[in-house]
């Protein structure tokens, strides 16, 4: 758990333009808007691991979801059946086609929105 809270702070320090040997944590008032907007994102999704027993690091790649992108859109949490929109469903989620529909855009696989 530490590693990942590492990991994220880090991310957080690099957004924000600042060594973390200078500062330890960012001084989020002078910081710039996006590491703002980071740690807004970090805390809502770590409330949401511990609601719903995800992976507490955002970024694994064995998500196959952009849980920061259904963050920026809007999204709040899963729906009442527990699940995300399919619209952020990345490439290798275990449900991204179904009978041969793509669930992020509701199409037949191999055709495009237009």
């Amino acid at each position: 758990m530490a590693d990942i809270w590492n990991t994220v702070w880090s991310k957080i320090w690099q957004l924000a333009g600042q060594n973390k040997e200078e500062v330890g944590r960012p001084q989020y008032p002078q910081a710039n808007i996006g590491a703002l907007k980071e740690k807004s994102f970090l805390d809502w999704y770590q409330e949401q691991a511990k609601k719903t027993g995800l992976n507490p690091n955002p970024y694994d790649p064995q998500h196959f979801y952009d849980y920061k992108g259904a963050f920026e859109s809007g999204v709040r949490g899963p729906d009442m059946t527990g699940h995300w929109p399919s619209k952020f469903k990345k490439e290798g989620h275990p449900n991204l086609i179904i009978n041969r529909i793509d669930t992020r855009t509701g199409l037949p696989i191999g055709k495009e929105k237009k």
